[in-house]
């Protein structure tokens, strides 16, 4: 029997050229827009696996290839189809919360299974997550083997898990290593952060990251702030929202944030060619490892190779039999009275 791997991509559409459009100075703690580079003028990349399997990628969020390099020999991988779409983000990801809750839900009992998600996909797959922790999925929860997230804008306050790594720090606040965490809010939200996460919830962020890398300034919590507009309003809720003015004060404190400028940052790829994915840290893990880390795989690797530990463990974990004691029988004949 294969492992099951449920897998969400990223967002499509508008934020996509939020995604691939940015550029975080380390520096400054400021945000660039690189129009240099625009999402349909970015370098085709060919992305790393492991065992000597590639991939091509666009840089476009929606087309992030992970699900597909996992081995087929060991997993059963579902790319879930839905909408990942900026407005209405809320009703994007309960379309595919609901794919992954039935598609879990069909697999027959003793089947294990993983997750994994990138951005918005992350996001969704956080619900998930809850839901096999404290909701309606506890019934399948022993079956869970682990997780792998990219970019995840609902990442707990310095989560890394097992082999996510140890830098947490945050794009907003310039040269720190600790306090970083997603870009949604940490309550309040149907949304919100997650939290008391275990070891096999891996969470990759990066430096520059505005989505899993956030902190706690004055920029970092009204990003927060919009961040929680976008995930939690509906279209018509977002055009009272707007109409209302509340958001002065969130577009009055990023203002300084977004400056016009920059220019896309090369990355390598697998065939050691210079590539053009903007994005700043939020695309980097297909090509880099994680932040800190002494090693040459890239994040993707990291991933991979830990969902290979996974699937192998349980592979060869024993049988465990029944406990033929006291309770049990081993005849038909009914005991003397």
């Amino acid at each position: 029997m294969k492992v099951k791997l449920f897998y969400a991509h990223g967002t499509a559409w508008a934020l996509n050229w939020l995604e691939v459009g940015l550029r975080v100075d380390q520096t400054s703690g400021k945000i660039y827009w690189n129009e240099s580079q625009q999402p349909e003028s970015q370098t085709s990349a060919t992305i790393a696996g492991i065992n000597g399997r590639t991939a091509q990628w666009d840089g476009a969020p929606q087309n992030d290839p992970f699900a597909m390099m996992v081995d087929p020999d060991k997993f059963d991988a579902v790319r879930i189809e839905y909408p990942a779409s900026m407005f209405p983000m809320n009703a994007s990801m309960d379309h595919g919360i609901a794919q992954i809750i039935d598609g879990i839900n069909a697999l027959p009992f003793g089947q294990p299974f993983v997750l994994g998600g990138y951005s918005q996909g992350a996001a969704l797959m956080s619900t998930v997550f809850n839901e096999l922790r404290y909701g309606t999925l506890t019934s399948r929860a022993s079956m869970f083997l682990g997780g792998v997230m990219f970019g995840n804008p609902r990442r707990q306050v310095d989560h890394r898990g097992a082999v996510g790594g140890t830098w947490s720090g945050a794009w907003d606040v310039p040269g720190s290593t600790t306090g970083g965490h997603g870009s949604f809010p940490a309550s309040g939200s149907n949304f919100a952060r997650l939290s008391n996460c275990p070891s096999n919830w891996v969470e990759f962020t990066y430096p520059g990251d505005v989505f899993a890398a956030s902190g706690d300034s004055t920029t970092g919590q009204n990003w927060t702030l919009a961040c929680d507009v976008a995930s939690d309003l509906d279209v018509a809720a977002l055009i009272t929202y707007v109409a209302s003015g509340m958001t002065a004060p969130i577009l009055a404190a990023t203002e300084a944030a977004f400056t016009e400028g920059g220019v896309a940052l090369p990355m390598t790829d697998a065939t050691g060619a210079d590539v053009y994915i903007t994005g700043s840290g939020h695309t980097a893990y297909p090509f880099l490892p994680p932040y800190g880390v002494a090693t040459t795989d890239t994040c993707y690797q990291v991933a991979l190779k830990y969902l290979d530990g996974l699937a192998d463990a349980w592979a060869t974990a024993p049988v465990l039999q029944p406990n033929l004691s006291v309770g049990w029988s081993t005849t038909l004949l009914p005991p003397a009275v």
